[in-house]
């Protein structure tokens, strides 16, 4: 089997061939038309291993995108931002400074209403 062709495998949920590892049935946290049923690895209760396509849902049957196949790299890559950043020097600068949530969510409605303002709604 290709790197490639873990994408298109589908697993049923239950023990991987590798000990000790869960597969638990999920679903695609995209929103796109195909609604892809997912089976995931579960190495432990925060970590993830492969994901591949369900064939419990026969309009994908099996197939998921590589955006998905490769969530488990996403999400666990070491420079993933896991708090909100502001900006505090020019763009492109890459000088930010972290803000809590609640002040990331008010900035950002508001430069919602802003533009809506602007452009109306």
């Amino acid at each position: 089997m290709s790197p490639d062709d873990h994408a298109h495998a589908p697993v049923r949920a239950g023990r991987s061939a590798e000990e000790g590892i869960k597969t638990v049935p999920s679903v695609c946290p995209h929103d796109c038309t195909s609604t892809c049923a997912l089976e995931v690895e579960r190495l432990s209760p925060t970590r993830i291993g492969r994901v591949r396509g369900s064939m419990r849902n026969d309009y994908t049957a099996g197939v998921i995108c590589e955006k998905v196949a490769r969530y488990a790299e996403r999400i666990h890559h070491p420079d993933r931002l896991m708090k909100p950043l502001r900006r505090v020097g020019p763009k492109g600068s890459r000088q930010f400074a972290e803000i809590s949530w609640a002040d990331a969510l008010d900035i950002t409605a508001e430069q919602f209403i802003a533009k809506a303002r602007q452009h109306g709604s």
